[in-house]
């Protein structure tokens, strides 16, 4: 006969070892949840691009920005006509706090281009954001609202990169990231525009704006 030895494990070992790794996944847990409650309180909504609406996501788009070799179609009636350079100051607003300005510029040649600055305090830091972005428009994309289609607004899209500085008004300490940025919207025929500002480090988290500019 054999006899066979198994050696055992001291039960304690394993609820020691068992509960130390209860409490790292608890402390991770805990961790993401104050991420994303930081976020949303710093950026707006974090929106995971796996569920984000795809207007949140105009990363997905980018294959309607026109290399600099290539001709952009002109808008045909009723979209609006670009005669003339034209240049907008949208206001940018996160909900009804306001987030700066946007200056939109757009080209004959269906180029548009632009700035977004913005300052502003939460709690005990100051924000600041700068970003530039260039893009153009693209009337093969059609304006639709409850399944309704309105031919009469020319889409643009634009993508940079954009800096924000936080400084820590009681310690003194300024931190900064960089991202990109991208601005969609639409111009409309009495030459408003309205749109989103989306900002995003890694494309898995995204935080948006709306942009306004009335006439």
């Amino acid at each position: 006969m054999v006899y066979v030895q198994v050696k055992s494990v001291p039960f304690k070992g394993l609820c020691r070892r068992g509960a130390v790794l209860l409490l790292l996944l608890i402390a991770i847990a805990i961790l993401a949840i104050l991420y994303v409650v930081q976020m949303d309180a710093f950026f707006g909504p974090v929106l995971p691009g796996g569920r984000a609406a795809a207007e949140h996501r105009p990363w997905l788009e980018e294959y309607r920005i026109v290399p600099g070799d290539q001709l952009i179609k002109p808008p045909q009636p009723p979209k609006p006509a670009i005669s003339e350079p034209l240049t907008l100051n949208a206001r940018v607003q996160l909900a009804e706090s306001d987030r700066g300005t946007a200056i939109l510029k757009f080209a004959v040649s269906g180029e548009v281009s632009g700035t977004w600055n913005c300052e502003y305090s939460h709690d005990d830091r100051g924000y600041r954001f700068d970003a530039s972005f260039a893009g153009n428009i693209d009337v093969t994309k059609t304006y639709s609202e409850e399944e309704v289609a309105d031919e009469s607004q020319l889409y643009f899209i634009m993508k940079g990169t954009y800096k924000q500085t936080a400084h820590n008004i009681e310690t003194g300490i300024e931190t900064s990231e960089e991202g990109l940025v991208y601005v969609t919207g639409w111009l409309h025929t009495d030459y408003s525009v309205s749109g989103l500002v989306t900002i995003t480090t890694d494309r898995t988290w995204s935080a948006t704006y709306t942009l306004e500019k009335g006439r």
